[in-house]
């Protein structure tokens, strides 16, 4: 991606846009990365806007960054409610 996103990253976006949060154990646990790589890519995901992140050291978690919270906006905006294909029609006249 040329926002320099590589596929750590878009599987951690992924997650948050989902999930809401996202702690570095999940994210290296998943991605089978060293404590330090997962910390580092989290740290640049925050730096771009991309995450927020809450709490100190073994605390620590990530949630959706400025960048995600406006895409999920636009999102949200556009989603529209599943139609019940089984809904009853009364066709009595």
């Amino acid at each position: 991606m040329d926002d320099g996103l590589n596929t750590l990253t878009v599987s951690a976006l992924y997650e948050v846009f989902v999930n809401r949060r996202l702690r570095r154990s999940r994210c290296q646990a998943d991605e089978r990365l060293s404590q330090g790589q997962a910390a580092r890519d989290l740290r640049d995901l925050a730096a771009k806007g991309w995450l927020q992140p809450y709490g100190e050291t073994k605390g620590r978690f990530y949630e959706p960054g400025p960048l995600m919270r406006a895409i999920k906006a636009d999102f949200a905006g556009r989603v529209r409610p599943l139609r019940d294909p089984y809904k009853v029609i009364d066709i009595t006249v």
